[in-house]
């Protein structure tokens, strides 16, 4: 099954990804909380638990993500 973006999936609101947060470290896979679900989730990069992640991507029933962008102050 290919890779499709999330916005595939209407999962974009308003321009802004969807931001969840890592449930166990991403080495490169592993847990995300993501809608009040857990997800399992890849990372092209480690990714420790506790990192709020962007959703970028869906394979079959895993999320690709990366660390979320700094919010603004």
């Amino acid at each position: 099954m290919g890779v499709a973006p999330a916005a595939a999936y209407g999962w974009r609101r308003g321009g802004c990804e969807i931001v969840g947060t890592t449930a166990s470290p991403l080495k490169p896979e592993g847990i995300v909380f993501v809608w009040r679900e857990y997800w399992s989730a890849r990372s092209g990069a480690p990714v420790p638990a506790g990192v709020k992640v962007e959703l970028t991507a869906v394979e079959a029933l895993r999320l690709r993500v990366r660390p979320a962008p700094p919010e603004p102050q």
